[in-house]
């Protein structure tokens, strides 16, 4: 019960430059790495590969963990 969802981080997104997360995942590198390099939260990552694959940039492979957590 600490708070944490997608909604309250939207108010308060770090500066992400896209570009620069398109350019390492096309060197391979998992967004969670990327993540941590761009020191980001593992939510923030997911909320843009979302994007990324709204414009088809990513397939959208399975997120084990992405689920629903509660209902």
């Amino acid at each position: 019960m600490t708070g944490r969802s997608s909604a309250s981080n939207a108010g308060r997104k770090p500066k992400v430059d896209p570009e620069r997360v398109l350019k390492l995942l096309e060197q391979g590198m998992p967004l969670k790495t990327i993540g941590q390099r761009l020191g980001l939260c593992p939510t923030t990552v997911g909320w843009r590969r979302d994007q990324f694959i709204k414009q088809g940039l990513l397939s959208p492979v399975a997120t084990s963990h992405r689920g629903k957590k509660n209902g």
